[in-house]
This record gives structure tokens, C-alpha cells and sequence, in this order.
């Protein structure tokens, strides 16, 4: 079967808690986001001990060339809002 690189699974989860925003982006979906079709989306599932399993969902959408960024949207949320390119690389 396959084996899990739980170095890698440590660092993504790292990376996915640290994520900040450049600027929000509002609530209403805009064509543009490029969320029709994301170019990844990437689900986690955390489960505290003793706790129930809360799944969240970030779909990352299109890059935008004047910050560096890229616009996301968290399950999590209502809001849209990008994040810095460099955070979202690998």
C-alpha cells in the first residue's frame, strides 16, 4: 500500500495554519476570482482529542499580476480575499 510522509503532512499543515491575507475581497463571488474552476483545491480535516472532525475547504483561484497574489476562499468564511503568492508555492 502506500505510506504516508508525515514530515510532509506536518510541514503542509504548517503552511495551511500560517496563511495570511492581503486584502479582503468582499462576499459577492466575481467571475474573476477564478473560482469557476480553481487551480487547486485543498481540504484538511482536524479532529481535536475528544473533539469532532471539522473539515474545511480552500479553493485557490486566480493569480493577480499587480500584487502577486491569488484570490481564495475558505469554507470556513464568507469572504473572499487574496493571498500572497509565496505562501501559496509548492
Amino acid at each position: 500500500g502506500e505510506s504516508l510522509d508525515q514530515a510532509a503532512v506536518d510541514a503542509l499543515v504548517g503552511r495551511l495554519a500560517s496563511i495570511t491575507l492581503t486584502r479582503p475581497l468582499g462576499r459577492t463571488e466575481d467571475a474573476a476570482y477564478g473560482l469557476d474552476a480553481p487551480q487547486a483545491t485543498v481540504t484538511v480535516t482536524t479532529q481535536p482529542a475528544g473533539g469532532t472532525p471539522t473539515t474545511t475547504t480552500l479553493a485557490i483561484g486566480a493569480a493577480n499580476a499587480d500584487d502577486s497574489s491569488y484570490t481564495v476562499k475558505s469554507s470556513a468564511s464568507d469572504f473572499y480575499v487574496t493571498v500572497p503568492q509565496f505562501q501559496l508555492q509548492e
